[in-house]
């Protein structure tokens, strides 16, 4: 079923049919946005269940070299088995923060997971914090980890 949103869900187990199109769609939205930056400014793609599955894909798979790193709340990441030949040239220096609820029904616990594992596998420096409790959502503790994460990086990648 369509949905408004960056990109049609048809299921979230490994049976189900990914939306390929719509995935890639989005992420050359994303890309297009981000190449109107000025090229000295670090860009940070980030997002939340959909729009973290997009910020991930498009992490990887971006050509523009300012795209600095990636923040993924609550998400997976889609097309796993398109990697590493997707892989962009630099995507691979991009750290990547994942934040999860522990109790999330939607966007469950075990795909952040093998979405980490999937990423260090690839060799990206990417990190996970889980929050005991929470479900398809944030709180205070995430916004303050997200908000570390991107001081560090934005400082790192910025000369």
């Amino acid at each position: 079923m369509p949905m408004p949103a960056w990109f049609d869900v048809y299921g979230l187990d490994k049976s189900a049919e990914s939306d390929e199109a719509g995935i890639l769609a989005a992420v050359a939205r994303l890309d297009r946005l981000a190449a109107q930056e000025d090229p000295s400014t670090t860009i940070v793609y980030g997002g939340f269940s959909q729009g973290g599955a997009i910020a991930l894909t498009a992490g990887l798979r971006s050509s523009i070299q300012n795209v600095g790193a990636v923040v993924g709340a609550s998400t997976w990441l889609p097309l796993g088995e398109t990697y590493p030949a997707a892989l962009a040239d630099g995507a691979l220096a991009r750290p990547v923060s994942l934040h999860h609820g522990e109790a999330d029904e939607v966007v469950r616990t075990t795909w952040g997971q093998a979405s980490l594992e999937k990423l260090r596998e690839l060799g990206v420096d990417a990190e996970m914090t889980m929050y005991p409790g929470m479900a398809h959502s944030a709180c205070d503790e995430e916004f303050a980890a997200v908000s570390s994460f991107l001081a560090r990086v934005v400082g790192e990648t910025s000369s």
